[in-house]
């Protein structure tokens, strides 16, 4: 996992995780956190595989609903 951040990550999350992120608002400065899940893991019943959130607490906060996905994409491995 290569995290670009001060965020703690449980071991237990770390291996699902790709990257963890930040950048910056181009208009204010407000930074935005990003969360990458690897190949095979996707968040909420929505299978999403990339979080976006605006402080470290709300993006932690995805790390629970993290789960195995069968997606087209995670399972063929096509679009990674």
């Amino acid at each position: 996992m290569k995290n670009n951040t001060t965020m703690v990550i449980p071991k237990k999350y770390s291996d699902k995780i790709s990257e963890i992120d930040i950048e910056y608002s181009d208009v204010d400065r407000t930074p935005v956190y990003w969360l990458y899940l690897k190949r095979g893991w996707c968040f909420d019943e929505e299978g999403l595989h990339v979080i976006s959130e605006l402080s470290q607490k709300e993006l932690k906060c995805w790390l629970k609903t993290i789960h195995p996905c069968e997606c087209y994409d995670c399972v063929t491995g096509d679009g990674w």
